[in-house]
Order: structure tokens, then C-alpha cells, then sequence
């Protein structure tokens, strides 16, 4: 994933910015359609245009299987359009590994 991360910021990138080995999924779903964009946590970097960043926010957060994941994500929403009263319109999976071929998923939601 690194070197798909490195060809889009360009020849070079390599000694400007540093990407850790986390997967997430950015998933949102303000339009009929969700979109889901792959990401992974940059940790050094300077400006560049195609280099995005998340607000500053807290997030509810869940971990789960993938059989699990449908029903967390929608319990996880519930939650906080009930106790937060909004409906964020973005959420992440993080893919936790946990093994060779074996993984789950941290879902974070983040709070209004």
C-alpha cells in the first residue's frame, strides 16, 4: 500500500513523508452511494495536495469481526445519533491484524 501512497504524492515523496503500516477505510455516506477510500496514518509530512486531514475530534469506537461489522456500524450510528443527537456523515475501520490472513475491525464513529 506504501508505494501506492508514495506514487501519488509524486518522485521524491519518500524523503518528505512516512506512512505507518495501519490500513483504515474511509467511509462516507452523505450521498445515496457511500464511497470508500483506503488510507493509511501519515506521520511525517509536509503540505501536499493530495495529503487530507481529518478534524480534530473524538470518535466512539467498536472492534468487531467481519461478520460483525454491518451490524456494529449500524448500532454504532444509532448510538450516537441518540446520545449525541447527529448523524455524523463519515466513519472509519481501522484492520486490526491479527495473524497471517486473520484481521478485525475498529470502527470509529466520530461524535458531533
Amino acid at each position: 500500500m506504501h508505494d501506492e501512497l508514495y506514487g501519488k504524492l509524486g518522485k521524491g515523496a519518500r524523503e518528505h513523508f512516512r506512512f505507518d503500516d495501519s490500513a483504515y477505510f474511509f467511509v462516507s455516506h452523505v450521498t445515496a452511494t457511500p464511497t470508500c477510500t483506503m488510507f493509511s496514518v501519515c506521520t511525517s509530512f509536509e503540505d501536499h495536495p493530495n495529503l487530507h486531514h481529518l478534524q480534530d475530534r473524538y470518535f466512539l469506537c467498536f472492534t468487531c469481526s467481519e461478520e460483525e461489522k454491518e451490524r456494529t456500524i449500524e448500532k454504532g450510528l444509532a448510538i450516537v445519533k441518540e446520545n449525541y443527537g447527529g448523524e455524523p456523515d463519515y466513519f472509519l475501520m481501522k484492520v486490526l491484524f491479527t495473524g497471517m490472513f486473520q484481521w478485525r475491525y475498529e470502527v470509529q464513529i466520530p461524535i458531533p
